[in-house]
């Protein structure tokens, strides 16, 4: 997306990455994903929430687990909600072994919340 003069910060892809989201121009709101990435902004917690939110309506379990598996990864710490809606997806899909995966890995994170 070329926009000229314009901040290259997490809150502003975040914000256009909302309103694609919304209205559910899922196409650009990967193009702004991979954009953010060449121009070397860094996701933050609301980046990931309304990936995952995206992908979870749109039922890609598969899709909503990656990038929840990577924001804890990055030691983002996701919202109640956003917890609560990967497990639901993963319990809806019989994911029952990632769901386990995913909260030991929320687990560890807590006990090691220094290193983060």
């Amino acid at each position: 997306m070329e926009v000229r003069n314009w901040a290259h910060s997490s809150v502003t892809y975040n914000i256009l990455m909302q309103m694609f989201s919304v209205s559910r121009s899922i196409d650009m709101v990967i193009k702004l994903w991979k954009e953010m990435g060449e121009n070397e902004v860094e996701p933050n917690v609301n980046t990931y929430k309304i990936l995952i939110t995206m992908y979870c309506l749109m039922g890609h379990w598969n899709n909503a687990y990656k990038y929840f598996k990577e924001m804890i990864e990055k030691c983002l710490r996701p919202s109640p909600k956003v917890y609560e809606m990967v497990m639901q997806q993963l319990r809806k899909v019989g994911q029952l072994k990632k769901q386990e995966e995913l909260m030991e890995k929320i687990v560890d994170q807590d006990r090691n919340i220094v290193f983060c």
